[in-house]
């Protein structure tokens, strides 16, 4: 039953994100084109404009995904498509879980969309060492190639995205169970629990400092971080990130199988 309810999750979800997907690759498509050509004005123009155009529906893509997965939520869950929902024979685990599982598809789907359109946009000799030099001083300080690098921060990216929108659920598993003001509840609830990893973050590394005067000298001065620290930051931004993840979906989990207000 959890396989019909994704695919169920993933046919509404994919039925409007498709048309982000066309769109995104089609104006990544047109500016390498029109990029081809050399000595011509109007080409160049409309290069830049679909660069411009092309980043725009990049960044949209991710957001209209966020966005629509909250929406589903909402709709599934708590209003008009709840009533269905709820009468199925399967666990309320298993639909949180369909969500969860949605999120983390679609959610890697618009991220590779992104990463192909950025490749087709701005794929050159000239634009990789424009990278290379980019990002050199980060390599040299932490001491790792520009592959590993690059692949730790996507998956970083794909990592405090997913953050978001199960902080989002979490938000909206709170607010719905208010009486009135659920919306608002629920975004003032999201950005909170979005929130409270910084706060976190910012004890943990501050309790680490006082065992490690190295990372205290981030408090205190500008000192530069050996490889080693910063490695160690990195690797501990990721994994709180992770273990929130699985918190939040807990505690998500826990809270609707108590019982949800259905609009």
């Amino acid at each position: 039953m959890l396989s019909k309810l994704l695919k169920y999750d993933l046919q509404w979800l994919y039925k409007s994100l498709i048309i982000f997907y066309f769109f995104t690759i089609i104006f990544a498509i047109s500016s390498h084109l029109f990029g081809l050509i050399n000595n011509s004005l109007i080409f160049s123009l409309l290069t830049s404009l679909c660069n411009g155009i092309s980043i725009i529906l990049m960044i949209s893509t991710i957001i209209y995904n966020i966005i629509c997965l909250w929406i589903h939520f909402i709709k599934n869950i708590y209003k008009e498509e709840s009533y269905l929902t709820h009468t199925l024979p399967v666990s309320k685990t298993k639909i949180f879980l369909a969500k969860i599982f949605s999120s983390i598809i679609t959610l890697l789907t618009s991220i590779i969309i992104v990463i192909i359109s950025i490749f087709i946009c701005y794929y050159s000799n000239s634009n990789l060492q424009v990278l290379e030099n980019v990002i050199q001083p980060i390599l040299s300080i932490i001491n790792v190639n520009s592959t590993i690098f690059i692949i730790f921060f996507i998956i970083l990216i794909f990592i405090e995205v997913l953050y978001l929108i199960i902080s989002g659920y979490l938000g909206i598993i709170i607010g719905f169970k208010s009486n009135n003001h659920k919306i608002i509840k629920s975004i003032v609830y999201g950005y909170v629990i979005y929130q409270a990893i910084s706060l976190i973050s910012l004890v943990f590394l501050f309790i680490t400092a006082l065992l490690n005067h190295e990372i205290m000298n981030l408090f205190k001065t500008t000192y530069i971080p050996s490889a080693n620290l910063l490695k160690f930051i990195l690797i501990s931004i990721f994994t709180l990130y992770v273990v929130f993840i699985f918190l939040y979906s807990y505690l998500g989990n826990k809270l609707i199988k108590r019982g949800v207000n259905i609009e």
